[in-house]
């Protein structure tokens, strides 16, 4: 997971220990950072209050969101030079 992913899951959760809400989910497609929320959370570093949810994402599905997430880091790469 890159550093700028981490940070806007950071944020998306401490978003969540602010709202007033009967639940507060993130759902989650990657089941590497799933793991990685649910440690977090057994080792009491996230509020037991926030739900982390693992979604399947289809094979084919999952194939062109990774095109889709590489087109669009080359276009922010082009415009940071």
């Amino acid at each position: 997971m890159d550093q700028q992913y981490f940070k806007k899951l950071h944020w998306d959760v401490l978003f969540l220990t602010v709202v007033n809400a009967k639940q507060r989910i993130i759902i989650l497609s990657e089941k590497d950072v799933f793991d990685l929320c649910q440690k977090e959370k057994n080792n009491g570093r996230v509020l037991r209050e926030i739900e982390f949810v693992h979604a399947k994402i289809p094979e084919g599905l999952k194939k062109m969101l990774g095109d889709v997430k590489k087109g669009a880091a080359q276009e922010v790469t082009k415009g940071e030079k």
